[in-house]
Order: structure tokens, then C-alpha cells, then sequence
């Protein structure tokens, strides 16, 4: 086994004098007082870089040199001298960076990888076989899916892989909502006519205790590409025409009211956010948020929902209450001037939609193409007779 060089600062001393320095380094001399003693040409900090390491009874496991161990801090007893290889670079432990050790764990991570694409990629079979799509007319969707998938292929445009990209790419959002994203996407899938890609990007999908999950932004969307392109040009005749299966007229006001639901709990969540408000479940948001819509459009929601929050921060500032209070305190005022208002008989005029929050692809879909009323959707009351008194071509 090759023993470690000399520093070129220690050459003029034997081995046992070198032994000597050493045990009396590790003693506590003062290093001013043995640089003195053994003539070194250096300065006190630079001894204990010149001074050789341990030889251990143990070979490089990589190369076959001597294995070495630093020597101990003096100025800490919880230091863990350093065990190396006298010639190559390898190091005792999982914390090795030498060329040799990390090659063994590029291999494994390699490895690793493969065997969890192929675990992610035969999960992905399943659930494609499970829900297998066995062929739509338009006509039989009902008018959410409709409205879902045609926003769908607008945000996910076909790639180079021959599948539909990640949602998180498109410069319009698929909905107002992370929640309500995932739900239209769910039912997309339940009815097969998406599946997630194993060509998405790595970390988007992961397989845990027998469980696929992945991130709904980020993952790309397989599905039978030719079926899926017929069916989204029979859904844009049907919107275009105007000729729509019996079923969505029914469907209308309800499809209505879930995506102005998401727009509105969206504005909110971002009210909260803004102030820093928090609160303890969603029932009570979501059943003053209908009720609130049963009289006022989602623009004249936005401005309920603004003066809720601005009376919840006024209520934290007066009475020192915690935040959740104030988040709690907030329910209870967008519901008090909603309230005010219908009694009143005020005309609240509408917000404008908020920056932060654009406009989704599935209120354009919903409404400027099946609906064709644009932004009303935003500004007036959901219901069969807003559509009867502004469109000319479904009442």
C-alpha cells in the first residue's frame, strides 16, 4: 500500500520527529512554540494542513492505497475526523464524491428511475383500461363535460409527443379555481376521453402505497387523439349552430352557477389572502356564496365579497381578534350587505374582474361560445331569463 507524501515544509524532518510534532500538535502546544521548535517555515494556522494523516490497517476499497484519517480538531471535540484514501480522492461513507462512487450512484438513481417509470407507466394501463372511452356523439355529453373538454384542447394543444400538454403552459387558465380544476378534470377522465401521459415531466406523477397521484398543472394528457378532434368539432358545430341536444337547455342555469360559484370563491380566497385572513372550513363560504348568487351576478358578488373583507380587517384592527376570528368574521359580513342590499332595493355595480385572477378558458367556452353573451356572464344574475331577454339565438 502507497503511505501519503510529506508536505515539502516537513521534508527535513525524520519520521519520528514527525511522530513527535504530531503527538505534541494533538497535546495542546502551542503552535508558535513548536514551529520553533522544528524550524517550519509557516504560520500557525497553516501546521495543521501540513501535518500527515493517520495511516489506518485498511486498504482503498477503489484503488488499493493506504486509507488515512485526519487528524482531530483541537478546537472541537465533536468533529469526526475524515477517513480517505491516501491517493485517489475516494472517502469512507455515503458521502463519498470521488468519480467511482459517484458513477455507483448515478447507475442506481438511473436504475431507480426506470423501475419507478415502469411501475408509474403499467398504473397509467390500468386506469386507461378502467376507463376506457367507448366512443361520444356530442349529443349524449352532458353540457358541463362539453364545456370542460372544448376548454380543455383550447389550454392543451397536441405536442410533439403526440399527446395534450401540460395545463400550466397555457396563457389562459382552464378554471378559476385549482379545485375546480381538478373536478372537470376528474370527470374528464372518469369518462375516458383523458388519461395522464407517461411522457409527462419527471416529479409531476408519483406512485405511493399502491396510489397514483400527480399535479394536474403540470402533467400531459394522452387520449384517442382522432376520436377526441371529431368530437371537439361536433361540440363547436353544436355551439356554433345553436342546435343543442334537448338535455343542455336544462343543464344551463345549473353549469351556470358551479363555474360562477368557483369565480366567486376564488375572489374570495384572494380576499382573504390579501389580508392575511384565515379560516377553519368551507361549507359556510360556499352556502353564503350561493345564496348571494341567487340575486346578483358574480360581478356584484366580487363587490359583496370586497366590502365583507373590508369590514373583516376593520373587525381585526378594532377588537384585536385573531385572524381566524376575522376570516370567520367575514362569512357573516358579505352575508349582512347582501342582505342590506335586497332589502334596500340597491343596485350594487358590478367589479371589474381583478387582474390577479384572468378570466378562465372555461367561461370563455361557456359563454361566449355555447351561451354567446360574453361577459355578461359576468356582470348579470344567472338564470334561463338573463339568456331569454339578451339572446337572439337560444330564446
Amino acid at each position: 500500500m502507497s503511505k501519503p507524501t510529506i508536505h515539502p515544509g516537513l521534508q527535513h524532518l525524520s519520521d519520528a520527529e514527525i511522530e513527535i510534532l504530531t503527538q505534541k500538535y494533538l497535546s495542546g502546544t502551542k503552535v508558535s512554540e513548536l514551529i520553533s521548535e522544528f524550524h517550519i517555515a509557516c504560520i500557525p494556522s497553516q501546521l495543521k494542513g501540513m501535518l500527515p494523516p493517520r495511516v489506518l490497517e485498511q486498504s482503498c476499497s477503489v484503488c488499493g492505497s493506504a486509507m488515512v484519517q485526519d487528524l482531530p480538531s483541537r478546537s472541537s471535540s465533536y468533529s469526526s475526523p475524515k477517513i480517505h484514501c491516501s491517493s485517489c480522492l475516494h472517502e469512507e461513507g455515503d458521502r463519498c464524491r470521488c468519480k467511482h462512487c459517484q458513477e455507483l450512484r448515478d447507475r442506481a438513481a438511473a436504475e431507480e428511475k426506470a423501475r419507478h417509470r415502469a411501475v408509474i407507466a403499467q398504473a397509467l394501463e390500468v386506469e386507461r383500461a378502467k376507463y376506457a372511452c367507448p366512443g361520444y356523439p356530442a349529443e349524449i355529453l352532458p353540457l358541463s363535460l362539453a364545456v370542460a373538454f372544448l376548454a380543455f384542447t383550447r389550454c392543451c394543444p397536441i405536442n410533439e409527443h403526440g399527446v395534450y400538454g401540460p395545463l400550466d403552459a397555457s396563457l389562459v387558465p382552464f378554471a378559476p379555481t385549482k379545485a375546480y380544476t381538478s373536478l372537470m378534470l376528474k370527470f374528464l377522465r372518469l369518462v375516458g376521453l383523458i388519461s395522464v401521459s407517461e411522457h409527462s415531466q419527471d416529479g409531476s406523477i408519483f406512485y405511493h402505497n399502491s396510489q397514483l397521484n400527480f399535479i394536474p398543472e403540470k402533467v400531459c394528457w394522452s387520449g384517442d387523439i382522432n376520436q377526441n378532434l371529431k368530437l371537439m368539432e361536433d361540440i363547436e358545430v353544436l355551439a356554433l349552430t345553436g342546435n343543442w341536444p334537448a338535455h343542455w337547455y336544462g343543464e344551463v342555469e345549473g353549469d351556470w352557477q358551479k363555474l360562477a360559484l368557483a369565480e366567486c370563491r376564488g375572489f374570495y380566497d384572494y380576499c382573504l389572502d390579501e389580508r392575511s385572513l384565515r379560516v377553519r372550513g368551507d361549507q359556510a363560504i360556499n352556502d353564503m356564496l350561493k345564496n348571494v348568487l341567487r340575486d346578483f351576478s358574480v360581478g356584484q358578488c366580487y363587490r359583496i365579497i370586497w366590502a365583507g373583507a373590508k369590514n373583516a380587517s376593520d373587525y381585526l384592527a378594532r377588537n384585536a381578534k385573531n385572524r381566524i376570528h376575522a376570516g370567520n368574521y367575514m362569512v357573516g359580513a358579505c352575508q349582512r350587505y347582501a342582505d342590506n342590499a335586497r332589502t334596500q332595493g340597491y343596485t350594487l355595480t358590478p367589479f371589474k374582474r381583478n387582474f390577479d385572477l384572468p378570466r378562465s378558458m372555461m367561461s370563455y367556452v361557456l359563454f361566449d361560445v355555447i351561451l354567446k353573451i360574453g361577459e355578461r356572464g359576468f356582470t348579470e344574475p344567472i338564470g334561463l331569463a338573463t339568456l331569454a331577454g339578451k339572446s337572439e339565438n337560444l330564446w
